[in-house]
């Protein structure tokens, strides 16, 4: 028979697993449709997303392809050596952007 005191930190444990893996679950279900991932244009290129999926591209901005346009909107290629993408930003650019 097992002493109480055994009994009851094999519970705690029991719970607190329990709950480690509630909370983990609920946060992966949360953020499911928050988590944008990186894509290269090469990537982009070998298969191409839906019209409506968001999506992050990286790579580096084309030298000489930077062409502003009214208000904020930008276009301008991502080049990752291998495959280059046009791309039209609406907005303010962020503070790594550069050519």
């Amino acid at each position: 028979m097992r002493s109480l005191k055994k009994t009851r930190r094999i519970q705690i444990i029991v719970l607190a697993f329990v709950s480690l893996a509630t909370a983990t679950g609920l946060i992966g279900y949360a953020m499911r449709d928050g988590i944008n991932f990186f894509r290269s244009p090469s990537q982009v290129i070998a298969e191409p997303p839906s019209p409506s999926e968001v999506f992050r591209i990286g790579g580096l901005v084309a030298e000489g392809s930077i062409v502003r346009g009214q208000g904020e909107q930008v276009q301008f290629s991502v080049t990752d050596g291998g495959a280059s993408i046009p791309v039209t930003f609406t907005g303010i650019l962020p503070d790594l952007f550069e050519e």
